[in-house]
C-alpha cells in the first residue's frame, strides 16, 4: 500500500514561499506530486499536514489539499488493485496531466488551436513540420 501525505518543501521560492506537493512513498521510495501551491512557513502546521487557520485562505486551500490528495489516493489504490506491483513513479505518472496522450493526439489539438486562433501561416509551417516528423517515426507514435 502506497503512503500518500501533504508536505511543505524545504527549498524556499524567491519570493519567501515554500512550495505544497503530495509526496508519494512506496517500498522506501519517494515522488512528489507538485501542486502549484506555495505557503509562508509559519502557516503550515507540520504534525497536521495541513494550513494553519492564520492564514487568509487557511479554509480553502485545505479543502483544495484534501481533494487533490483524495485523488492520489483514488488513484493508487485503483493502481494497486488492477495490478500487482506498483511503484511511487507509476502512481505519479498516471497523476500527471496528459498521461496516455500520444503525439499524434497532441500534435492535432496544436494544429486545431492554430486553426481555430486564426494563425494560418504558423499553421502551413508546422503542419509540414509535423508530417515530416511523423515520415521520419514511420508509423510508429
Amino acid at each position: 500500500m502506497a503512503s500518500v501525505k501533504i508536505v511543505l518543501r524545504k527549498k524556499q521560492k524567491d519570493d519567501g514561499s515554500y512550495p505544497l506537493a503530495i509526496r508519494i512513498t512506496k517500498d522506501r521510495k519517494t515522488s512528489y506530486l507538485h501542486i502549484n501551491q506555495s505557503i509562508q512557513e509559519e502557516y503550515w502546521d507540520a504534525t497536521k499536514h495541513q494550513v494553519r487557520k492564520t492564514h487568509p485562505n487557511s479554509q480553502r486551500l485545505n479543502n483544495y489539499l484534501l481533494k487533490k490528495l483524495a485523488e492520489v489516493n483514488g488513484k493508487a489504490l485503483e493502481l494497486e488493485t488492477q495490478k500487482d506491483e506498483v511503484s511511487s513513479k507509476v502512481v505519479l505518472k498516471n497523476m500527471k496531466p496528459g498521461a496516455g496522450l500520444t503525439f499524434k493526439i497532441l500534435a492535432k489539438q496544436y494544429l486545431s488551436n492554430l486553426e481555430k486562433s486564426g494563425k494560418y501561416n504558423s499553421l502551413n509551417a508546422d503542419r509540414s513540420r509535423i508530417k515530416h516528423f511523423e515520415e521520419f517515426l514511420k508509423g510508429e507514435d
